[in-house]
């Protein structure tokens, strides 16, 4: 920053940033002025057309001079002198060729006026109202150019138009030089009062800069100029009163970056800041106006986003469900950076007002721990606060003990979801757990995984998970049904575990597997805890057989330097992605890039959460090998899946897997 521009050691404004402050109130004030000039104008014009009608012929009829065209002088001269202005007051409004343009024409017409009142006296007096209202322009160059006007065009006027000017005659032609003193006079007399008005309007604006610079620092963050703690405060503060008073409902989003402390650790403080203020400006292009964004901490933002709205023909506005998948895709676009491209992802907790809180703090709170689960769970996603997913102490012994009993009693089965290849042929199948309660019916895996992650219960469930993934696949494979490989999800825990390859092979061996029939899906997250140890782990399996892929990529930090160093077989591009693949060129272009990358490094590329026919068409034209989601197949039960299986064998005899349904065409 310019020194000028800079606050000194007392706090004050640097002089050019009050003189551009100074040269805006100014601006602003003679626009002002400019409208002012454009309504008298149009009334001198009509004046001076009325003088010409029915004074003129009065005043001039005793002259022994030749009479002027009066009419047409009043309508078309004075119509030049009024227009012109006008036409600048419009297009330029407070400009100085605008004002420098009024002046002139101020004072031709009032010599006009003069002219046509044959001189009278009374009428000189109309330049010396017309200085005194070019003064509240605050430019002493207006009354110096509207001074040189007036004496040039007395200077003609006298010379050819005697009688017309200050009521002289040709026997008294320089009496023009005494009335010129009287404005020379009247000129010094304003532009002393302009002064002493300009100094004051300085003062005044130094302090209202001053006051705004404070005020900013006060309510905006100094690095990306987002609003900071204290706005959202207030902002909170307000949300919180007229939802209450109109029955309005709003949603707090509460944004982390991932990993963002690596960047600064590795690239230094000055890369980081200025990635954060690339990542600001994103988030606020994203946003809109609408939402209020503001950043509360080193790489810590908050959304504030109304969820409905008491204007019947409004149209509804976004979730914060939505909201916070734009915001994660937005992110996740790469940044082109100081000659290098990175990616970084967020972790997005939300909660709702009333139902999560009717307080800034408790609003705070709770989406601050949803986020966490966001971050405990693997990073990059959004988690929307529920008390079943933050029991107290309490509660989540209870929800431990029932998972515990669960799994005792048998109440996890395991869901099979198909992954088809890109010509509509099944590939595999994709292992998934689920919770049938007795009393609370089926409940979602997103509120009991993380409970089971954060208890340790994950390392049993992903261990019920592969014995029964095993089981089924030593089933289907000696009937002949199981086309692929059946894909079973790790968790972080399990693979810090040291014997966790062991484990692994122990199983495939217990149930007489081969490594073909399984693969073991693990997402960047879990590499980053230990990666040497998982790497060891990776290793180990890979000899052993058994396939690795890496799921949800594209969401972690420095995904392609991991990619580098394991050597892996799948590539599962992340929903995120996917969702947006056909209607966004941002994310066709970064799934375009995944796509190419991981062809290079001989790896097969699978495309979850597929929902459309136009993200097939799209994923299909881009090179995806294989895809999976709702649209093609939704995840099923083992007798479910054995008859699905058993129909696409038939359907694999009888016919050529290109007349698939799901086939790309």
């Amino acid at each position: 920053m310019h020194p000028d521009v800079a606050f000194d050691s007392a706090g004050r404004l640097g002089k050019e940033a009050i003189a551009s402050e100074f040269r805006r109130q100014h601006r602003f004030i003679c626009a002002r002025i400019d409208r002012a000039f454009a309504w008298l104008m149009q009334i001198q014009w009509l004046a001076a057309i009325c003088i010409a009608v029915w004074v003129s012929p009065l005043l001039w009829s005793a002259s022994n001079h030749a009479k002027s065209p009066q009419n047409s002088l009043a309508l078309y001269y004075g119509g030049t002198l009024t227009l012109v202005p006008i036409a600048l007051i419009i297009l330029k409004p407070g400009r100085r060729v605008t004002r420098l343009t009024i002046a002139v024409t101020q004072m031709l017409m009032s010599s006009l006026l003069i002219h046509l009142t044959g001189g009278r006296i009374e009428t000189h007096f109309h330049i010396f109202g017309s200085l005194a209202f070019l003064a509240c322009y605050l430019d002493w160059e207006v009354l110096v150019v509207a001074s040189a006007t007036i004496a040039v065009d007395h200077l003609l006027r006298t010379f050819f138009l005697p009688f017309s000017v200050f009521g002289t005659d040709a026997v008294q032609p320089w009496r023009w030089v005494e009335h010129m003193g009287w404005v020379v006079f009247c000129d010094i007399f304003l532009i002393v009062a302009i002064k002493s008005r300009i100094r004051g309007l300085r003062t005044l604006t130094a302090r209202h800069s001053e006051r705004a610079e404070l005020l900013r620092r006060a309510y905006y963050d100094t690095l990306t100029g987002l609003p900071n703690r204290a706005f959202l405060s207030e902002e909170l503060a307000e949300a919180i009163a007229k939802s209450t008073t109109q029955g309005l409902s709003f949603a707090c989003l509460y944004v982390d970056l991932d990993r963002f402390k690596d960047i600064n650790d590795h690239l230094g403080h000055a890369v980081g800041d200025a990635l954060l203020r690339l990542l600001a400006e994103r988030m606020r292009e994203k946003l809109g106006n609408e939402p209020f964004l503001a950043r509360i901490g080193g790489d810590e933002f908050v959304v504030l986003l109304l969820e409905n709205s008491t204007e019947v023909a409004a149209p509804p506005p976004p979730s914060a469900e939505d909201v916070a998948r734009d915001i994660l895709r937005s992110l996740l676009q790469p940044f082109s950076f100081m000659g290098r491209e990175m990616t970084v992802g967020a972790s997005i907790g939300i909660s709702r007002f009333p139902q999560d809180g009717d307080s800034e703090a408790d609003l705070l709170s709770k989406s601050d721990r949803a986020m966490y689960r966001v971050k405990r769970a693997g990073r990059n996603g959004y988690q929307v606060y529920s008390s079943m997913l933050f029991p107290d102490t309490t509660q989540r012994e209870e929800a431990e003990k029932s998972m515990v009993r669960a799994l005792a009693e048998g109440e996890f089965s395991v869901y099979y979801q198909p992954i088809f290849h890109s010509n509509g042929a099944v590939a595999g199948l994709e292992a998934l757990m689920r919770w049938q309660d007795p009393v609370r019916g089926f409940i979602s895996p997103a509120n009991f995984i993380p409970v089971a992650e954060e208890t340790g219960l994950i390392v049993q469930l992903g261990n019920f998970v592969l014995q029964q993934a095993c089981k089924h696949a030593a089933e289907w494979r000696s009937l002949g049904l199981l086309p692929g490989r059946i894909a079973v999800n790790v968790s972080s825990l399990e693979l810090a575990r040291e014997n966790f390859a062991e484990g692994v092979i122990a199983t495939l061996m217990q149930h007489n597997v081969q490594p073909d029939a399984i693969d073991l899906e693990v997402t960047e997250s879990a590499l980053v805890d230990d990666f040497a140890l998982a790497e060891r782990h990776l290793q180990d399996l890979r000899r052993f057989g058994l396939r690795i892929s890496i799921d949800d990529f594209g969401t972690g930090y420095s995904s392609l330097s991991r990619l580098r160093q394991l050597t892996l077989d799948t590539l599962k591009i992340d929903r995120l992605f996917v969702e947006g693949v056909a209607s966004s060129e941002a994310d066709r272009t970064v799934v375009q890039h995944i796509i190419a990358m991981a062809h290079t490094l001989g790896m097969t590329v699978v495309a979850e959460g597929v929902e459309t026919e136009a993200q097939v068409h799209t994923l299909c034209g881009l090179g995806c090998d294989q895809l999976q989601g709702h649209l093609l197949a939704r995840p099923a039960d083992k007798q479910a899946t054995e008859e699905f299986l058993i129909r696409n064998l038939e359907r694999s005899a009888l016919s050529d897997p290109q007349d698939d349904e799901f086939a790309c065409s």
